[in-house]
């Protein structure tokens, strides 16, 4: 199965999963309270974001794998994995600008419509 535009993570030894979807990207719009190409072009290329917004991200919308989450899943439990984990906010903010990307250029090689489908799944 392809998984288009999912984006993987893990934090604290558990695996999670990015989906780009138009509710993520609402989700992600009011965790930032701005809009999310500018969180991109502005924070995540300039290199200029902070630690809570990567957290916040993933608080709004990361799915779990197994669809349990752990008992430190709050934003002060993840923002205290992530630090306990040296140079995890650098490849967090790199996963969380191409979970932005590809939800926000869907239809290209990204289609929302068809995420987490296998290539054999034709669009209706």
């Amino acid at each position: 199965m392809s998984n288009r535009g999912i984006v993987s993570i893990s934090i604290g030894g558990l695996d999670f999963e990015l989906i780009p979807s138009f509710d993520n990207l609402d989700r992600l719009e009011t965790a930032l309270n701005r809009p999310c190409y500018e969180f991109l072009s502005k924070e995540l290329a300039q290199q200029r974001y902070k630690v809570g917004d990567i957290v916040r991200v993933i608080l709004a919308c990361a799915s779990s794998r197994t669809k349990r989450y752990p008992d430190w899943w709050t934003f002060s439990g993840i923002g205290e994995a992530i630090i306990a984990e040296r140079g995890k906010v650098g490849d967090l903010s790199v996963s969380v600008a191409i979970f932005i990307s590809n939800a926000i250029t869907a239809g290209s090689e990204t289609d929302i419509k068809t995420v987490g489908a296998s290539d054999e799944d034709v669009k209706k």
